[in-house]
């Protein structure tokens, strides 16, 4: 009776084992299915995790936002230098992020130098779940992950979510396509160790409007995560060096690059601003951007690169570490990478139409709020309007310039038309292009209400009352899910936005 009954609980056990790990198969091929493959959209999603199947190590390792991976070509270093690297950059990488990718980095290698590209150091706070999620999901587990997931989520996420991307992904089954069958346990490689080529060409002709700013300080926590990554790289044998990549867009005040300037000489650290050397590389904004201003095309990498190698091997010149000549199967494997370079790279892209064809629809095709307004040119527009109201601007006939670029708040770009006296950000919300944004830029135009720029606190009081909020010299004043901020220095209107509330 008692073998009878040990017999009995083996078999409940066993049974409820085997259950147990057909659901976990289940969930984790449902996991599989379910979460993005970043292989025909959104490229920048499969960056981060491309970098294990790397089987050599890496003289030099990019840390950083689009500004490493959209504009370093590590096959160039290779061909023109001998120096192996690669770059562990995502979308919108913020510092602490680059610093737990580190981190994760010299878990796995010894890299002799650090490049880290400081753009990011305007962040001081966390951003964007969908950019959170290009860089960390594609990081393998281990604390590093974990502490970088602590530190990027945003009110409304979920650290269990990261960890378990299902509780995450389990709504996409609508979305899902071909390609999420096609990809479900295995990638292609789309980029070229790290770098994520672009052959189009779209030619700068024209920036945003530069808009002061309240405050130029940069975040405290930006410097904070500098000084742990400097120790990081000197513990682990690594030399730190701060690069501004010669990007236009989004603008890089002096006041910021002082600051690091300041920094890397307080701590012995080299900090080069590539923009201020733009020239000399031979960049050319007509011919080496794809995206007219913001990132370089491969022909503008390549040039940069070519630059940013010969800045290398000058300053390393008394060492070795960039001499591989005598390792056989090192350069095998980059004489393969050169191949696969070359052949993507003459697959040519179609340059896109500098401008968009915005047409009203359903659900923009009235004024949709009683907020505020701003009349240009007989023209009544808003925030959280349909975008077809630029249309009936230009209809009038005021000149304007257009550019566009990544946006960091919205899924898709940043599309700004910049007109003599104002500027209007138009974004794709729920499939809709909708205005969400208009900047006063000179003293010219004025708001509906009659405020602009230089007229004195006491007026802005005069014409919207004191029912405000104050963050710094910001005046916020709400109305119907609209916002009107306005910048007071020395007791004059600095600057004028209308924003989404």
């Amino acid at each position: 009776m008692e073998n009878k009954q040990k017999t009995n609980k083996l078999k409940i056990t066993a049974c409820i084992s085997v259950t147990l790990l057909v659901i976990i198969v289940v969930l984790w091929l449902l996991q599989c299915l379910l979460m993005p493959k970043y292989m025909s959209e959104i490229k920048e999603g499969a960056l981060i995790s491309e970098y294990y199947n790397e089987t050599t190590s890496h003289d030099v390792i990019f840390v950083g936002d689009c500004e490493v991976y959209e504009n370093i070509s590590p096959i160039t270093l290779w061909t023109e230098y001998g120096i192996t690297s690669y770059i562990r950059g995502s979308a919108q990488q913020l510092i602490w992020q680059s610093y737990y990718i580190l981190e994760d980095t010299f878990n796995h290698e010894k890299p002799d130098i650090v490049i880290y590209n400081v753009q990011s150091m305007i962040y001081g706070k966390p951003q964007s779940e969908a950019y959170n999620r290009m860089t960390l999901d594609g990081l393998k587990m281990s604390s590093s992950k974990i502490n970088a997931i602590k530190a990027s989520m945003t009110e409304d996420e979920s650290f269990l979510s990261y960890i378990f991307p299902i509780f995450r992904y389990h709504s996409r089954w609508s979305d899902l396509s071909k390609e999420d069958i096609k990809y479900i346990f295995d990638r292609d490689v789309i980029s070229h160790n790290g770098y994520l080529m672009q052959t189009a060409v779209r030619p700068m002709e024209s920036l945003p409007a530069v808009k002061p700013l309240e405050d130029y300080t940069l975040p405290s926590i930006s410097f904070e995560y500098l000084d742990k990554m400097a120790k990081l790289c000197k513990d682990n044998g690594a030399e730190l060096v701060l690069v501004k990549s010669p990007s236009l867009y989004p603008h890089w005040y002096e006041e910021w690059d002082l600051q690091v300037a300041e920094y890397a000489k307080n701590n012995n650290l080299t900090y080069r601003n590539f923009i201020k050397e733009s020239d000399e590389i031979g960049i050319d904004m007509q011919t080496d951007t794809y995206d007219m201003g913001m990132h370089l095309n491969v022909y503008g990498a390549e040039k940069y690169t070519s630059y940013l190698g010969k800045f290398l091997t000058e300053k390393y010149a008394s060492s070795d570490i960039f001499n591989h000549s005598q390792e056989k199967t090192l350069n095998e494997i980059w004489a393969n990478k050169v191949k696969k370079y070359q052949e993507d790279k003459k697959k040519s892209e179609v340059t896109p139409d500098p401008d968009i064809n915005i047409k009203p629809d359903d659900k923009y095709n009235e004024h949709p709020h009683n907020g505020f307004y701003f009349n240009a040119s007989e023209v009544k527009i808003g925030v959280n309007c349909g975008a077809w109201l630029v249309e009936e601007i230009k209809k009038a006939g005021l000149e304007y310039s257009y550019y566009e670029a990544q946006s960091c708040a919205y899924q898709g770009m940043d599309m700004f038309y910049t007109f003599d006296s104002f500027e209007v950000m138009v974004n794709t919300i729920d499939g809709h292009n909708v205005i969400t944004t208009i900047s006063i830029l000179d003293d010219l135009v004025k708001t509906a209400e009659g405020l602009k720029i230089g007229d004195s606190f006491e007026k802005l009081t005069e014409l919207y009352g004191n029912d405000y909020t104050v963050n710094g010299n910001i005046y916020k004043f709400t109305k119907d899910g609209t916002a009107l901020s306005i910048l007071i220095k020395n007791n004059k209107v600095n600057s004028i936005e209308y924003i989404i509330d």
